[in-house]
């Protein structure tokens, strides 16, 4: 994966579960610091024909998320924080050497 991402952009996995008769943890949400997505299913490759959408979050609903996970506001409760991974790729993906 640090090969796919450009040199120095961090990515950090966490994990996380539902508190009891908090917000269901349904969604699966990739969250950056400008925008994010939400998936439905979640981000494995699933099985052959299985599709799912990615869906741009609008900002209102983005911050609450980004509230929810990213400034930990206590509706979620935080697992674990199992790997952090740094880029190194340094030529745009794609490109061939010569």
């Amino acid at each position: 994966m640090a090969a796919r991402l450009p040199n120095g952009l961090s990515l950090e996995f966490v994990r996380w579960q539902q508190k009891s008769g908090g917000d269901r943890l349904h969604n699966r949400h990739v969250l950056t610091d400008v925008g994010g997505v939400a998936l439905g299913i979640g981000l494995d490759a699933g099985d052959t024909g299985e599709t799912d959408d990615v869906l741009l979050l609008p900002r209102a609903q983005y911050r609450l998320r980004w509230s929810q996970y990213v400034e930990e506001s206590g509706t979620f409760e935080c697992v674990d924080r199992p790997k952090v991974i740094v880029g190194t790729r340094t030529k745009p993906l794609g490109a061939h050497h010569g």
